[in-house]
């Protein structure tokens, strides 16, 4: 036990001393600017922040915004009811707000793991979500963000397959190449969800095949082998017992010349571009740290000199990691990136 604690004490400071944190890594200076005053409850903020004219900037910020508003999910909703013709933006964000808070309540743990009490308040949160986002994508005929919303409200609700496929038909319709709603996508066809990894992967590689240089959209084809290894570790739980074993079967899946391969052109052709989305940062752990995994280092280094120091929560750090912010700083030794490249990224 008290070695333990040193131990974590010990990759504490060395995280802190990094400056690495978990968390959203956009790269949006106007959103950094205004976030302290959403968080002390400025809703005209919060709704001001998402009439940006940017898609890309637009969509970051929905669920930023709508993560950090959630503490004031009764007052976005008395807000909203007060309006004869509300505002789209307002009813986006207390839809996509009360999803997430309904999610706060369910958790990420698997349905068995999720006590019933747990289960009826989730459900008994959603139902106004889907009004609200309904509005939203009605009024704002133009912008997918509200349809891309009601996707996980359909998948916390239950939603028909069939109803899943047309709104994603919907969405597609406005923005078929908007990044945040193809990601959601992702997890309707994920098996842990409405679909089976033959669907998934399909739908990962198409977007791979038709995105251009520098496409956020590559960052579907590691985030398809992250979910794909996510079942795996599942299905081999009794034998998975330490964080060897672990990695062990991390190593085994990911050095697979297939998935190897697979995960470095796509990262390639990312590199080959400009560079210069919002999410940039993101997309640079979320391919760094598979590819780090998959023992690609030079590869992995080139990605992870354009990565900063927030670490995203859907990134493999955070899924095949006790200490992701350790592993992550760590990494960045081994490969020789320093602190001042990871800062100014």
């Amino acid at each position: 036990m008290v070695l333990t604690k040193l131990i974590y004490m010990h990759e504490q400071r060395v995280v802190r001393k990094a400056g690495v944190t978990t968390g959203r890594a956009c790269r949006d200076q106007d959103l950094a600017a205004k976030l302290p005053v959403v968080r002390s409850g400025d809703l005209e903020t919060a709704v001001m922040l998402l009439k940006t004219p940017d898609p890309d900037l637009r969509a970051l910020r929905v669920n930023v915004v709508g993560m950090e508003c959630t503490p004031f999910l009764n007052r976005l909703e008395d807000r909203l009811g007060q309006s004869e013709e509300p505002d789209p933006d307002l009813a986006l964000l207390a839809g996509l707000t009360r999803i997430r808070a309904a999610w706060e309540v369910r958790t990420e743990a698997w349905a068995k793991d999720v006590g019933r009490e747990r289960f009826e308040k989730f459900h008994a949160m959603l139902p106004p979500a889907y009004e609200y986002l309904v509005y939203a994508a009605n009024a704002a005929p133009d912008r997918p963000d509200a349809l891309n919303q009601l996707q996980w409200f359909g998948l916390g609700a239950g939603m028909s397959r069939e109803d899943l496929d047309f709104l994603w038909d919907r969405i597609v319709e406005r923005d078929p190449w908007h990044p945040m709603s193809h990601q959601s996508r992702l997890q309707v066809l994920c098996q842990k969800w409405e679909g089976s990894h033959e669907e998934m992967f399909a739908f990962a590689r198409q977007a791979a095949a038709h995105a251009r240089k520098g496409d956020p959209l590559l960052e579907l084809v590691p985030q398809a082998h992250v979910e794909r290894f996510i079942m795996l570790q599942r299905e081999r739980e009794d034998d998975v017992v330490t964080v060897g074993d672990l990695n062990s079967l991390r190593r085994e899946y990911l050095t697979d010349p297939g998935v190897r391969s697979e995960i470095a052109d796509a990262a390639d052709l990312w590199l080959s571009g400009d560079n210069d989305h919002p999410s940039r940062q993101e997309t640079a752990h979320e391919f760094g740290s598979a590819l780090y995994f998959a023992d690609e280092k030079e590869l992995a280094a080139r990605v992870l000199r354009l990565a900063g120091t927030a670490i995203p929560k859907s990134s493999a750090w955070v899924q095949w990691e006790l200490s992701p912010e350790y592993e992550y700083v760590r990494a960045c030794q081994k490969l020789e990136i320093p602190l001042s490249a990871r800062t100014g990224a």
